[in-house]
């Protein structure tokens, strides 16, 4: 039997045994820290959760960003037709303001008309005193 013992095997049996004890005793502290950092990992994971918005949320704040952003579009609009159209009070004074821009326009227009028949009126009254002149011999 080559020289192979109780107690010889006895011998193997224990350093195969403290072989596979120190083996475990590293595999658990490898575990360990691997439990350790999947706690680390999940507790992260938690702080997220409670932090983080959720799907719905986010889909719920876009879909009132979206309704405020049309409500004041629609607020823009109004505003820009009532620009267009002025005040209340503003067609009357429009009107009042063009109707009196054309007394104004009316007034110029007359009173060139006068200085035009003066003008007239008063080179035929020249051509008058120069024919008499003419004719007299003065």
């Amino acid at each position: 039997m080559s020289g192979l013992t109780t107690d010889t095997l006895h011998i193997l049996i224990q350093s195969e045994l403290r072989r596979i004890d120190e083996r475990f005793a590293a595999f658990l502290e490898v575990y360990r820290r691997d439990q350790e950092k999947a706690n680390e990992f999940r507790s992260a994971l938690d702080d997220l959760s409670k932090t983080m918005a959720t799907r719905r949320e986010l889909e719920a704040a876009q879909v009132s960003g979206n309704a405020r952003i049309h409500a004041l579009v629609k607020d823009v609009g109004d505003l820009r037709s009532r620009l267009d159209i002025g005040p209340a009070g503003l067609a009357p004074l429009q009107a009042y303001q063009a109707q009196q821009s054309g007394r104004q326009e009316g007034s110029k227009q007359n009173q060139a008309a006068l200085y035009a028949m003066l003008g007239g009126f008063a080179t035929i009254i020249g051509l008058i005193v120069v024919l008499s002149n003419v004719l007299t011999g003065n």
